[in-house]
């Protein structure tokens, strides 16, 4: 997974929160999903499918990969991902840019896995690590 970490994850899930943060190396989700499903699925089970924020991303496939189905939403909050897992479960990953600072970066996926620390929302925790949340 690189040098260091790029995915965490809450100790335990709060409704209204994000469960964890993810630091894709690019733009382009074909390339960056293989790295997140492995750590996803072995917390949360297998990936049913996908909802994603369309501005976050250069490219727009219909499928992950593996055939997971990926819906689009234009409306979507940016910098969010929710992975829909087996059993129902429904998984909130803020999504860090790609060109964010790597000491910000870092920042970020910390707090969104610090269970000390409320709120902990995917623009709290953007702006709490001195990112500027993208409008839609």
């Amino acid at each position: 997974m690189g040098t260091f970490l790029r995915v965490t994850f809450a100790p335990f899930r709060r409704a209204g929160e994000v469960d964890g943060a993810w630091w894709p190396r690019s733009r382009d989700l074909d390339t960056e999903l293989a790295e997140l499903f492995p750590p996803v699925q072995r917390r949360f089970g297998q990936i049913e499918w996908l909802r994603l924020s369309w501005a976050d991303w250069d490219t727009h496939p219909d499928r992950a990969g593996d055939g997971v189905p990926i819906g689009w939403n234009r409306q979507m909050l940016t910098h969010l991902l929710v992975a829909h897992c087996l059993h129902g479960t429904a998984v909130f990953l803020l999504v860090v840019p790609a060109d964010t600072e790597p000491h910000v970066a870092r920042r970020a996926l910390m707090l969104a896995a610090d269970a000390q620390w409320t709120p902990r929302g995917a623009t709290d925790v953007l702006t709490q690590a001195g990112i500027r949340p993208a409008s839609r």
